[in-house]
């Protein structure tokens, strides 16, 4: 049930309170959730891609159809990178520009500064908005894919704002 309500979390922007990051993620961070997260995400990316292609050609046509193989390695590159590099990124501008003394660890308006792993678990739980998105990516109107990518955008980066937000000041 954690798995599904940090899914839920980090779908929906304003359902997580501001010490989310510090109380929920920093005390119990996971990778099994963003894992799948990222799994699902890569393989459904290649599925409906391969998808969208086929339903793009014109089966009249003799155009001979075939199975793009390098779409996976392709999503999983781009999927794993954004995982992995952006966490490691803001943990290091959070932990090397923050100067945090032994006093100020106790005190209540001290910044937090989240685990890398908690970042990686938030930025992985990030990535769910983006599954049925390219779900619905198989459906061949140009104005609907880019309102769903735009929309899954501005969802995802909502989440990671308003989460990291305690942290960033």
């Amino acid at each position: 049930m954690e798995v599904v309500d940090r899914i839920a979390t980090s779908i929906i922007p304003k359902r997580a309170p501001s010490t989310y990051l510090k109380t929920h993620l920093g005390v119990n961070p996971d990778l099994y959730g963003p894992f799948w997260v990222t799994v699902t995400l890569i393989f459904t990316i290649a599925i409906s891609g391969n998808l969208a292609l086929f339903f793009q050609h014109d089966h009249n046509s003799d155009f001979k159809w075939h199975y793009n193989f390098h779409l996976i390695s392709f999503a999983a590159t781009c999927i794993i990178l954004y995982v992995v590099i952006m966490p490691i990124g803001i943990w290091g501008v959070l932990k090397w520009s923050v100067n945090l003394d032994e006093e100020t660890d106790d005190i209540e308006g001290a910044p937090y500064i989240p685990s890398l792993l908690s970042i990686v678990c938030l930025y992985g739980y990030s990535l769910a908005v983006y599954v049925p998105v390219s779900i619905l990516w198989t459906i061949q109107v140009s104005f609907l894919q880019w309102l769903l990518v735009l929309t899954a955008a501005f969802l995802s980066g909502s989440v990671l704002i308003n989460t990291l937000r305690p942290s960033l000041k």
